[in-house]
């Protein structure tokens, strides 16, 4: 019964990660790491991926528990988000400023618990800069003029989904960074999304095999940076987050600042907080 349990919870959680993979603004890296989940779901995805043999079918089982949440968000939610998001954008954009602000808080006490020398702190105020640079970069640099321009052309078109595979596999994989925003900014979301709900498997396929090389490539770096350079890995961490909510900010109309974007900010600060302070005492 308590393996029953821990599966489900699994499934849960896979499902609350492709839920966020698929909302603009929101990082399913994030939501790993608030999930409890995140240096976990590396450790096993390196261990299958691989193919090591040591606890192999153990986390065979972990990432297959994890995957079918995945699969049964996409499935059952995406055409919802979609329209959700297409309603109401910024009342879901406070609410996720105040989960990444509730997850900034919380990746900033491990960063405060470890002393710094001073350059130590040099060296990783530039790594925070470089990467909350990299996410404004990125957003400057939108693509989707230019794929709208080319959606016509076949073979632009297909090297766009493809490239857009890559690139949303390896974001959704890196705290701070959303997957679904990159597709946003690239112009391809909306493809992506219609193919879901319209079961278009050529426009899928190719997708998925961007994504799966961008996922080899990530999980190998991912899993490097947390066996050797954990605090530097945090601080590029909230580099990205910090950034994400500036460009999430930037979507926002003033008009839509009012007492309900701050209720929906703080609900989803302290979200985090509690389920924070829960996994602690867990």
């Amino acid at each position: 019964m308590t393996n029953l349990y821990k599966n489900i919870k699994l499934v849960i959680k896979g499902f609350l990660i492709g839920a966020s993979a698929i909302t603009p603004g929101l990082s399913s890296g994030t939501v790993a790491i608030l999930l409890g989940i995140y240096n976990d779901l590396i450790e096993n995805l390196n261990t299958v991926i691989y193919f090591r043999k040591e606890h192999f079918f153990k986390s065979f089982f972990y990432v297959l528990f994890i995957s079918t949440g995945v699969v049964i968000s996409f499935i059952f939610i995406a055409d919802f988000i979609d329209q959700v998001y297409d309603k109401y954008p910024s009342q879901l954009n406070i609410f996720f400023v105040g989960l990444i602000t509730g997850t900034i808080h919380m990746i900033s006490k491990k960063i405060r618990k470890k002393k710094l020398k001073k350059h130590s702190f040099f060296s990783l105020t530039l790594i925070f800069i470089f990467f909350y640079s990299l996410v404004l970069v990125i957003n400057f640099l939108s693509l989707e003029k230019f794929y709208l321009a080319n959606a016509d052309n076949f073979i632009v078109r297909a090297i766009t989904i493809v490239t857009s595979g890559f690139l949303g596999s390896f974001s959704s994989i890196i705290p701070g960074l959303s997957g679904s925003m990159i597709l946003v900014f690239i112009g391809t979301y909306n493809t992506i999304i219609e193919a879901l709900v319209s079961n278009d498997w050529i426009i899928l396929i190719m997708f998925m095999l961007g994504g799966f090389v961008g996922f080899l490539i990530c999980i190998k770096i991912i899993k490097y940076a947390i066996m050797n350079y954990i605090q530097k890995l945090n601080v590029a961490i909230l580099g990205l987050m910090f950034g994400s909510v500036t460009v999430i900010l930037s979507f926002i109309p003033l008009v839509d600042l009012n007492i309900l974007s701050l209720v929906l900010f703080l609900f989803g600060f302290i979200f985090i907080f509690l389920t924070d302070r829960n996994k602690k005492n867990n």
